[in-house]
């Protein structure tokens, strides 16, 4: 966003890469009328008609300045004075799916990660799968993303090893491209070898909305089975959980509830406005936590609800003396943002 608009909260600094964005752009609406109320509304603000003001910069035309957000190209349109209009200037157009037309900026500059692709030389990760029994006594299969052995990197201890479990691990391996990245930071000289352990939900809401049956079986039965399995031991700061949306919610609610195990929690988006702010509450009401790192992100350009809890997450969050480092990318709710984020976090929490 412009410098007006910049709103991202920095608790605790860690340096972080991740892809560029290519700085401020500016789109202008010349109506010609002086003094309309004219509002940008996009996939940036999910649609909101007035969520973002354009301020009159000159008689009959308004501005909205914005950082470039991390996508190829918005939808858009200007609701002056309550009526939808197309860009006059823009004739690049997409059908709405209501019978008319959205306006198109495309952003040329764009491109994703690139360790998002496997990089030239990097032998890829081994990818098996491991059966485990829930609480419930349902059998769930986990996929397993193993350091090749032929490495001379996997010679060295074991401690020279990170464990990465990700909620919502079917997606993580779809969209996520999470089989290139932890092969190709495993190949960096100053990164350990990632494991990574890709969990599958069984009943997404009913498991992710802070079930503490399934807290207790992913810290105290699901991580000892795939580590003893492994031939693993490692401590707590070791361990990183993982989880976009819902699954961020469940992640660091499992850490809070067990950082014995996990001295890590990722949160990608975590949907911390779940029960009118749940967790956020919880954090309000104690006093001491045994400290962990958590490094969560949320995209700018998400609901302000999704804002707005994140934020009191991060507030409560350096109360308690928990290390979070908080990021606020040009970024939506969506598997683009969360899967250029990932390369710099794991860096960071796996070093």
């Amino acid at each position: 966003m412009a410098k007006f608009l910049r709103l991202a909260l920095i608790l605790s600094l860690t340096t972080l890469t991740s892809l560029a964005s290519a700085g401020e752009q500016t789109i202008s609406y010349f109506s010609g009328v002086p003094g309309q109320k004219v509002y940008f509304a996009s996939d940036l603000g999910q649609w909101d008609a007035t969520r973002y003001p354009m301020p009159e910069v000159a008689p009959g035309q308004y501005d909205f300045k914005f950082e470039e957000p991390w996508l190829p190209f918005i939808r858009y349109k200007f609701v002056a004075d309550g009526h939808w209009k197309t860009d006059p200037n823009n004739p690049q157009q997409q059908k709405d799916g209501l019978g008319g037309y959205n306006s198109v900026w495309a952003f040329p500059d764009f491109q994703e990660d690139p360790l998002l692709n496997r990089q030239a030389g990097v032998i890829p990760h081994l990818q098996k799968t491991f059966t485990v029994t829930d609480w419930e006594g349902a059998k769930r299969t986990l996929t397993l993303l193993l350091p090749p052995a032929s490495t001379s990197k996997m010679k060295r201890s074991i401690k020279s090893r990170f464990y990465a479990y990700f909620q919502d691990g079917g997606d993580y391996l779809e969209k996520g491209a999470i089989a290139n990245l932890v092969a190709n930071l495993s190949a960096q000289p100053d990164m350990p070898m990632i494991v990574a352990v890709l969990i599958p939900p069984k009943d997404r809401t009913r498991e992710y909305t802070l079930n503490e049956d399934y807290a207790r079986f992913i810290a105290t039965s699901l991580v000892p089975e795939v580590e003893q399995k492994l031939g693993a031991s490692v401590s707590r700061t070791q361990r990183v959980l993982v989880g976009p949306s819902l699954g961020g919610l469940i992640s660091f609610f499992t850490v809070l509830k067990y950082p014995e195990v996990f001295g890590n929690v990722v949160t990608q988006s975590g949907s911390f406005w779940w029960d009118e702010g749940r967790i956020a509450t919880m954090l309000a009401a104690m006093t001491s936590v045994t400290t962990f790192r958590a490094f969560n992100s949320v995209g700018f350009y998400e609901t302000l609800p999704m804002n707005e809890f994140n934020d009191k997450v991060a507030q409560e969050s350096k109360r308690l003396g928990i290390q979070m480092t908080y990021r606020k990318p040009p970024g939506l709710h969506n598997w683009i943002t969360w899967r250029n984020e990932l390369s710099g976090v794991l860096r960071a929490v796996a070093r």
